[in-house]
């Protein structure tokens, strides 16, 4: 087992040679009744001889809220706080500029979140520490908490399809290896009841009124950590908090359902899709096979069933909707399940969805259900929510695997009315299908209404389906404390026929001074924000990190001890998810101090889900050339892509001039940047003043990057604001219909005279 210090001494590399910085994670987290509190430090350490700046693109759990950021370094500690997104990366680049180590954590997408950490200087140490809070759920009597811990790779475009935001990356180095310590806390009455951890070696330790879980053996960053409290009893809770003139409540409760209910939907009308694309390979079809062979005797002959497999296309195995007797489940479904392996290539998951939906059932009176079992593992999250909200069908997914795609699913499935299970390698599929058709079988339109007793300012939406034994949670903000001792309930709901019935409760409320309880109740209301300013304001006013906010802090350094020049970005590759494309970890004594090795079934050693613009196809360039009307070379958009990934790689533009020389461009273009070099005397100071304006000439439609933005001010740096507005002026007159896509047509000749007249002038 590693000790703290050999972990801390190991140098970790990255398949392209680059020291990786984050040397180890430690994760404390507590289960408070329904509340779970996660705090993860981040451990860094500069291995290299220059300063450098870490990127650090990493997951927290679906629903989660994220607290506070606080750092250490050079034994210093600083706390953290959010501000306007421009204005945090705009103190962040001046602390970068003013030689001082700020940090900044900012949301990249969907359930990700990215740490930069600038100016960590050779030899020097660093500690981030994020913390965050999740409301738990009690589902069919059970909890099921998870820390995701890596990002698998996804199919799909991250940038484009995906919305990943610069300077995030989720790029797989096959050999990367984290440490991983781990300790989790569970208090109160839900330390009594049998808790076990599916996805890792736990030792487990009783104490009064609470357990503690800790890691057994060495883990790393490659898998979800999974926690289990079975046998838990319904419960409903009210609790407030007062934040300065309001009061914002949260209400937990479990709706009592009658029998005679329950009763009337015992037949269900199913699709059942299934993901067979590469990634799905080894422990995520094992599941996925497991839980059909499962769900075959829980089918019966009134049920209608279909069955379709995805990957890169759809194919509808048993393609109409046709009654599960025992005769077609043994003709038919149980060969089509047999023959289900994961060799579909790619994950087209919208497609095979919007396929599935169009197969006709063959009843509107009752509602048509789809299972998807899948790991999610796609880029296409907007469109695919989207195509479920509009589907009228519920949609019950299934996420399979070490690292399914939690946010993808659980969104798919509240947004369609459905459910959503997450199933690791040890955990039990065939108790997750069981659970899933009794969702299916029971669930029923309902209403609910909360009397708060108190004015309401804004109430979270509940849902229309309602699942027996699930937990609801409801969020609302008060102009005042509730009036009354009790905050009543009411049920309404359809059994299907024309009867409805009610059930009526009354729950209890108690004042927390807890924080966080605002906070959370904040990121909800932040959902309904009618637009990007008042959702920057709630965001500040509950100081969350959203696509409008950034945390922020600045460690200060000492004047002596400022860190000089522009620091080296290292991005930190994400490990690779355990059994993901059927590739198996093995962990090895010689390299048992801090890294693991893979076995890998391929020749693959290296795993990109980005999207690299120096492959680009070349495209059609028109220019000014009568004897050469078309001309294959490099868009001016993907030039600028080209400076972002530049960016990311150097800290002087000459270091990166054979990158761009190679890039491609048109030789008009070449020329012209050449003419700029013979003026300046310095090529890659051409480089840069052409770079600068392009940036300015596309800006309305491409935004490049803060490090792009850093690198070119740095190397434009003694070229005085008159000859770079001259040459800005002329590159317009130069090339005055400049796109995006294409470089346009070039100016007569008179035009493209005035340019090196200009620069006769210069005075650099």
């Amino acid at each position: 087992m590693n000790t703290a210090s050999e972990t801390q001494n190991a140098i970790l590399t990255s398949t392209r040679g680059k020291a990786v910085p984050l040397q180890r994670v430690e994760v404390n987290a507590r289960v408070d009744d329904l509340l779970f509190t996660v705090t993860a430090r981040q451990h860094y350490r500069n291995t290299t001889k220059k300063n450098i700046e870490t990127l650090y693109t990493f997951p927290l759990a679906w629903g989660c809220t994220l607290l506070t950021l606080s750092a250490t370094v050079a034994g210093k500690t600083w706390q953290g706080a959010v501000l306007p997104k421009e204005q945090a990366e705009r103190d962040y680049e001046q602390a970068i500029a003013s030689g001082d180590t700020p940090i900044m954590v900012e949301k990249s997408g969907d359930g990700l979140y990215t740490a930069q950490l600038g100016n960590l200087k050779p030899g020097e140490d660093a500690v981030i520490e994020i913390t965050y809070t999740q409301l738990l759920r009690v589902e069919q009597g059970q909890i099921r908490l998870s820390i995701p811990t890596t990002v698998a790779p996804r199919y799909g475009d991250a940038a484009k399809v995906g919305k990943l935001k610069q300077p995030a990356s989720v790029d797989v180095a096959a050999d990367a290896a984290y440490p991983l310590s781990l300790q989790i806390e569970v208090a109160g009455a839900l330390s009594k009841l049998p808790i076990h951890c599916p996805s890792h070696d736990m030792q487990v330790q009783a104490l009064d009124n609470r357990t503690t879980l800790s890691l057994f053996g060495q883990a790393f960053l490659d898998r979800d950590v999974v926690l289990l409290i079975d046998e838990v009893p319904q419960q409903q809770v009210v609790t407030v908090a007062q934040d300065g003139d309001e009061f914002h409540a949260l209400l937990s409760i479990t709706p009592t359902v009658s029998p005679e209910a329950l009763s009337s939907s015992r037949e269900i009308q199913l699709k059942v899709l299934v993901d067979c694309s590469g990634s799905m390979g080894g422990e995520s079809m094992a599941l996925a096979k497991g839980g059909l062979m499962a769900l075959m005797p829980l089918l019966s002959s009134a049920d209608q069933v279909s069955y379709s497999r995805f990957g890169t296309h759809t194919r509808r195995v048993l393609s109409r909707m046709t009654a599960a007797t025992p005769e077609f489940k043994a003709a038919s479904l149980m060969p089509a399940i047999e023959g289900t392996d994961a060799d579909m290539g790619g994950t087209e998951m919208n497609t095979a969805l919007e396929d599935t939906f169009n197969i006709k059932a063959h009843s509107d009176d009752r509602p048509v259900n789809v299972l998807v079992i899948t790991d999610g593992e796609i880029w296409d999250i907007e469109s695919t929510i989207q195509l479920a909200r509009e589907s009228n069908h519920r949609v019950f997914a299934i996420g399979v695997g070490s690292s399914p795609a939690e946010s993808l699913l659980r969104d798919i499935a509240t947004y369609s009315d459905g459910a959503c299970e997450l199933v690791s390698p040890k955990e039990d599929m065939a108790a997750a299908i069981q659970r899933m058709v009794m969702r299916m079988r029971q669930g029923i339109a309902a209403k609910l209404e909360v009397d708060w007793q108190a004015p309401v300012v804004w109430q979270s939406p509940v849902p229309k389906v309602l699942y027996p034994g699930e937990a609801v949670h409801v969020a609302a903000v008060l102009s005042s404390p509730p009036a009354s001792q009790q905050i009543c309930t009411r049920l309404d709901y359809s059994n299907g026929a024309d009867a409805a019935a009610g059930e009526v409760s009354d729950t209890p409320w108690s004042v927390t001074t807890a924080p966080a309880l605002a906070r959370m109740v904040g990121a909800k209301r932040l959902r309904d924000a009618g637009n990007a300013e008042a959702a920057t304001q709630l965001a500040l006013r509950y100081q969350l990190v959203t696509e409008h906010t950034n945390l922020l802090l600045v460690a200060e350094r000492a004047a002596d001890d400022k860190a000089e020049g522009l620091p080296q970005p290292h991005q930190v590759p994400q490990m690779l998810a355990a059994g993901w494309h059927n590739i198996k970890p093995i962990t090895t004594a010689s390299m048992s101090r801090s890294r693991a090795l893979y076995s890998l079934q391929s020749s693959m050693s290296h795993v990109s889900t980005s999207h690299f613009i120096s492959a680009l196809p070349e495209r059609a360039c028109y220019m000014r050339r009568a004897d050469i009307p078309e001309m294959l070379g490099t868009e001016p958009s993907a030039l600028l892509h080209i400076l972002d990934d530049v960016a990311m790689q150097y800290t002087d533009l000459e270091d990166a001039s054979t990158r761009f020389m190679n890039c491609g461009l048109p030789s008009e273009i070449m020329q012209v940047i050449q003419r700029i070099a013979d003026q300046l005397q310095n090529h890659s100071l051409a480089w840069a003043v052409f770079m600068d304006w392009l940036s300015v000439a596309l800006q309305v439609d491409i935004s490049i990057s803060r490090h792009s933005k850093r690198l070119l001010n740095a190397s434009l740096q003694g070229l005085d604001d008159e000859t770079r507005d001259e040459i800005r002026a002329a590159l317009k007159r130069l090339l005055p219909s400049v796109s995006p896509d294409a470089w346009g047509t070039l100016s007569d000749e008179d035009d493209s005279l005035q340019l090196e007249l200009l620069l006769s002038r210069q005075r650099y």
